[in-house]
């Protein structure tokens, strides 16, 4: 009759197994424990622990919407905003965009829209077959995209 023998590297893992075994079998009764340290492992306790909701709605006192949209446009900055968002297509020509101080530019914008509205919503909306996309790609309200268009007008010296 042959002897099998057990190669050394199972043995090693068996022995592994053999001491970290009996932690993870112990381990879940701390996690599981009531909080006197006591540990109920009823099939009532394990059922509702199986089925209880991942997160929790906590509803606090209703927001006044009046100050939070005071709130909002008072935080909103038109400059940092214009500096960090807008400032890539419109502070040079080089993708057909009105640059921020062309007067012409955007008059002649402003004309083709048909008046301020039509520009607003033109670029609220994006400007098919051109880099302008929706706000221009700012995470920024409708009426704080409004001030950034307006911003950029006064600042070009055309009135609207």
């Amino acid at each position: 009759m042959a002897t099998q023998t057990i190669p050394k590297s199972v043995k090693i893992l068996l022995g592994i197994a053999a001491i970290f075994m009996p932690i993870f079998l112990i381990l879940p009764f701390f996690f599981w424990g009531n909080s006197d340290g006591s540990i109920n492992l009823s099939e009532q306790n394990l059922q509702a622990a199986r089925l209880q909701p991942v997160g929790k709605l906590v509803i606090g006192e209703p927001v006044n919407p009046a100050t939070s949209t005071e709130t909002a446009a008072a935080e909103f900055d038109v400059e940092a905003t214009y500096s960090s968002t807008c400032a890539a297509c419109h502070a040079t020509p080089a993708l057909g965009a009105p640059v921020l101080g062309d007067h012409d530019a955007w008059q002649a914008r402003l004309d083709s829209k048909g008046g301020f509205d039509a520009l607003y919503e033109s670029g609220l909306n994006g400007v098919a077959g051109t880099a302008m996309t929706a706000k221009g790609g700012a995470n920024i309200t409708d009426e704080q995209f409004r001030q950034m268009v307006e911003y950029m007008l006064e600042n070009s010296n055309v009135s609207y």
